[in-house]
């Protein structure tokens, strides 16, 4: 084994002090195994209880920026889990999907590139280019399993995505698009996790040396204080330890920790699935703004052909679809449900075009998903449209990249829509532009609302 990796001190990413701290409190688990950077964590090092959800009925008078609220606890506080502990190491790669002997050869080989200091590639991009030179679309398309096990990535991984009852939402992409989604959220719930023991570390020193930080404020209702001034703000000591089960962890933002308010007058509201490890820490900015292009969406979407846009849903069950893909995908991750309340005004204002399923429905998609340069007839929804709602494209998704454009009329059929539970087609609100993107966030200030769900791992058996 190299030296980089293991010399002088096999902590991987934890300082010497860290470690004995984690090993003290008994987070970090036995003994650590030689030469390896790996060690078993107890889940309850970064699952502490949440605060406690206050009433609803605070929402409306809260001029927090954000409200959470906290889905499936108690945590579990006895489960373990096995920790890589560097976050370039072989350890890094098996967590994310790789088997051992390809886990080890990409990591020899990025260890050994030519000019390091000149290449700008992250370790995961380095992993997904691995990927990306054994795939073969045809195969991947056609036998998934078999093209997976020749990347190296383990049953379990390949298990997480051909799941049958994501179906819906796994073909609004490619097989390739999600394993490159499912290994950067995997990477991510790395940094995530380690990130939080670090908090622990410092938590624990604060804790015995009595000394208490105070970062964030909660609004809260006092009943001590009169009606007419209820609305207060509250210092808590040790925000770490209340919102260590947040994350992205905001480090100067109001967060009011309460069941979702009610829907205001006069808004639209829409909803948006998520793993909190895709999100990361930009999402919520210490300015007390959201950072939309922390959720954008990439070309090559249903609507967006060759430039950013952002996706979200009028539909809660769609995103609560998305949301329990990404919980199977990334099993140690929280996931989200973001409520965004949008005044109907200002969406009144916009530049809006509808494209529901129609003969240009199917040629618009067949363009964006292909990234071909959209023809004069629909120029005006690259141009000219600030938001676009229309029918989300889902079953055999694959078959869309594939079909000449002769045939797209009469290939792209009925069942290529997301169908909901209740037999209609599920519908899609796309923004197109940054700018309207960005006035999008900060109209939703205070009109956030974010329900947390434990990871899938972490949670108590029934």
């Amino acid at each position: 084994m190299s030296n980089y990796l293991i010399s002088p001190f096999e902590g991987g990413d934890f300082s010497f002090d860290e470690v004995k701290s984690l090993e003290s409190n008994g987070i970090f688990v036995g003994p650590a195994v030689p030469n390896s950077l790996k060690r078993t964590v107890k889940v309850a090092g970064f699952t502490p209880s949440p605060p406690p959800s206050l009433s609803s009925s605070n929402s409306g008078r809260s001029n927090a920026s954000a409200t959470m609220s906290f889905n499936n606890y108690p945590t579990l506080t006895t489960g373990q889990v096995t920790l890589p502990t560097a976050q370039e190491s072989p350890a890094a790669l098996e967590f994310i999907g790789f088997n051992a002997q390809v886990a080890n050869r990409i990591f020899s080989q990025w260890i050994s590139r030519p000019n390091p200091d000149q290449n700008d590639s992250t370790f995961v991009a380095y992993a997904i280019s691995y990927i990306r030179s054994k795939n073969q679309k045809e195969e991947t398309d056609a036998n998934p399993y078999a093209a997976m096990n020749s990347m190296g990535l383990m049953q379990e991984f390949a298990d997480s995505l051909l799941n049958p009852r994501h179906a819906k939402v796994r073909d609004t992409e490619s097989i390739m698009y999600w394993i490159e989604d499912t290994l950067r959220m995997r990477f991510k719930t790395i940094e995530m996790l380690h990130l939080r023991l670090k908090r622990t570390v410092a938590r624990n020193k604060n804790n015995q040396n009595a000394r208490h930080t105070s970062i964030i404020e909660y609004n809260i209702s006092d009943p001590s204080v009169s009606s007419s001034t209820s609305e207060v703000t509250a210092t808590i000591d040790d925000p770490q330890e209340a919102v260590n089960k947040i994350d992205p962890k905001p480090p100067a933002m109001r967060i009011a920790v309460e069941a979702a308010g009610p829907i205001l007058p006069d808004h639209v509201v829409m909803y948006k699935g998520k793993a909190a490890a895709e999100v990361g820490e930009e999402f919520i900015q210490s300015d007390d703004e959201f950072n939309m292009g922390a959720i954008s969406r990439f070309p090559g979407g249903d609507f967006n052909c060759d430039k950013l846009a952002w996706y979200w849903t009028e539909e809660e069950e769609v995103a609560e679809q998305y949301r329990v893909w990404a919980a199977d995908r990334c099993p140690y991750s929280e996931t989200w449900i973001i409520r965004i309340q949008i005044p109907k005004d200002w969406l009144a204002g916009l530049a809006k075009e509808d494209l529901w399923f129609s003969r240009d429905w199917k040629e618009y998609i067949w363009y964006c998903k292909k990234k071909i340069s959209l023809p004069p007839k629909f120029a005006k929804y690259g141009e000219e449209t600030d938001v676009m709602k229309g029918h989300i494209c889902s079953a055999h998704n694959n078959k869309v990249l594939r079909i000449k454009k002769e045939n797209v009329q009469t290939e792209i059929v009925d069942d290529f829509a997301m169908v909901l539970n209740n037999g209609s087609k599920a519908s899609q609100v796309v923004f197109m532009k940054t700018s309207v993107a960005n006035t999008l966030g900060a109209l939703v200030r205070g009109k956030t609302h974010i329900a947390v769900t434990d990871a899938k791992d972490f949670q108590p058996a029934n």
